[in-house]
C-alpha cells in the first residue's frame, strides 16, 4: 500500500508494525444502541489487551488476571477516563526489535534491539502534546525510562525460539 498516496498515517511518525504512533494509533468504533451514546468520542488510551477484560466485564464473565484493563466504565459513560490504568506495553520483533511503554500521555520507546543490531537510544514523547513524535524528551524523563525498564523486566519474555530483545543494552553516548 502506498501510505503517501493514501495519507494513511497523516502527520504521525512511523508505519504499520512500528511502535511510533503511525504504526499503532488506530481508531476504535463501537456501536451498542441503548448502552453507548451515539456520536461520542472517547480519548481514553487503549490497546489490544483491553478487549478481553472489557468484554468480560460487559457480559459478567470472569476475566481472571488479564494483562489489559476493563474499559467499560468509560464506554458506558460512568467515567470520562481511567486515570489509574496499567501502562500499555508493546514488545515485538518487527523493524529489528522494538519495545514501547505508555504512561498516561507519555510514551517510552526503543528500537533495533535484536542481537547484531546497534540499539537506538531510548526515546520519550508526550503524545498528547506531540502526536507526531517530533520532540524527543528522553533527556528530561530518565525516570520514565527507568520505570519502563522495570515494567519490561517484569512483563517481557521472549517467545520460545526467538531471540530476546536487548532493551537494557547500553545507550550510545553523544560525542
Amino acid at each position: 500500500m502506498d501510505h503517501r498516496f493514501f495519507n494513511s498515517v497523516a502527520d504521525l511518525k512511523g508505519l504499520k508494525g512500528q511502535l511510533y504512533e503511525g504504526g499503532i494509533r488506530v481508531p476504535g468504533i463501537i456501536r451498542w444502541p441503548g448502552k453507548i451514546a451515539p456520536g461520542k468520542t472517547i480519548t481514553q488510551p487503549a490497546f489490544h489487551a483491553d478487549v478481553m477484560p472489557t468484554l468480560c466485564a460487559l457480559t459478567g464473565a470472569d476475566a481472571g488476571s488479564p494483562l489489559g484493563t476493563d474499559l467499560s466504565p468509560v464506554l458506558l459513560g460512568k467515567k470520562s477516563a481511567l486515570h489509574d490504568r496499567k501502562p500499555l506495553v508493546w514488545a515485538g520483533g518487527g523493524y529489528g526489535g522494538q519495545v514501547a511503554v505508555r504512561f498516561d500521555s507519555k510514551k517510552v520507546i526503543r528500537r533495533n534491539l535484536f542481537p547484531g543490531k546497534k540499539p537506538d537510544n531510548w526515546e520519550v514523547y508526550d503524545i498528547v502534546k506531540d502526536p507526531a513524535e517530533k520532540n524527543n524528551i528522553a533527556a528530561e524523563n530518565r525516570d520514565l525510562i527507568n520505570r519502563a525498564i522495570a515494567i519490561l523486566d517484569r512483563e517481557y519474555q521472549p517467545a520460545p525460539g526467538f531471540q530476546a530483545l536487548r532493551y537494557k543494552a547500553p545507550e550510545q553516548v553523544a560525542e
